[in-house]
């Protein structure tokens, strides 16, 4: 059994060696992570390999944790839903009226809608979520790049919201943000250090040690926000 502690990644794995011309990752019911890597590949180009694959890992290791359960919605009255660490039961009033209305007060995520299906109320409730996203984000964002500003070797141009299967969010060298709108379901400090996260890329443009150093004197406690999205990643998602 071998051990990952590539950019403070501490994960347990049992390499294979064969004649195989490239690198995969196997998860087994047992959790057991199987790595099989060509006999000449070095050990640091295999935990590069570990380190950038970490989100579908750990991903697939909190699923195991869940016994096989995956997060499904029916859309219908009574079922939970996260925004920004807290929880609202989903409340669907019927109206007349053809414009869907999707808001939050109190402990309730209310929809009034003309909709009699499930998918046009998921749909109507994504809808919301990234325009949530897009507010909350893009404003938070240009606060903090006012911090980053003065050091940035690229200039913030715009926030754009997306949606990714196995990431969080994403910097270009032209200055575009972009990140999932699925973050507006964890918690507002797990949320604001993607934000800082993707705002150190103007600075370092990898994941090199400058970079977690960097992200450090912003974010001094990243590890545990790090750690929060490898465990509860699954959590931020609308099956």
């Amino acid at each position: 059994m071998s051990s990952c502690h590539h950019e403070n990644i501490d994960l347990k794995y049992k390499l294979f060696r064969s004649n195989r011309k490239t690198l995969s990752i196997i998860i087994e019911p047992n959790r057991d992570v199987i790595i099989r890597a060509p006999n000449k590949m070095s050990k640091s180009s295999i935990e590069e390999f570990i380190f950038q694959k970490q989100g579908w890992i750990f991903g697939k290791l909190a699923e195991f944790d869940r016994n096989g359960e995956i997060t499904h919605y029916n859309f219908v009255d009574g079922e939970i839903f996260n925004f920004m660490g807290e929880k609202y039961v989903l409340q669907i009033t019927r109206t007349d009226k053809k414009r869907t209305n999707v808001k939050v007060h109190k402990n309730i995520l209310s929809v009034t809608t003309l909709a009699n299906n499930s998918i046009q109320i998921k749909n109507a409730i994504i809808k919301w979520y990234r325009e949530q996203a897009f507010e909350y984000l893009s404003k938070t964002t240009h606060q903090y790049y006012i911090q980053f500003k003065n050091k940035a070797k690229h200039e913030l141009i715009e926030v754009k919201i997306r949606t990714y299967k196995r990431k969080w969010g994403s910097t270009s060298s032209k200055g575009t943000i972009t990140f999932n709108w699925k973050l507006m379901m964890a918690p507002k400090n797990i949320i604001d250090y993607v934000i800082i996260h993707e705002l150190t890329h103007l600075i370092h443009m990898n994941h090199s040690k400058l970079f977690w150093n960097e992200l450090h004197k912003y974010y001094p406690d990243y590890k545990m926000a790090r750690n929060w999205l490898k465990s509860n990643g699954y959590l931020l998602e609308i099956a």
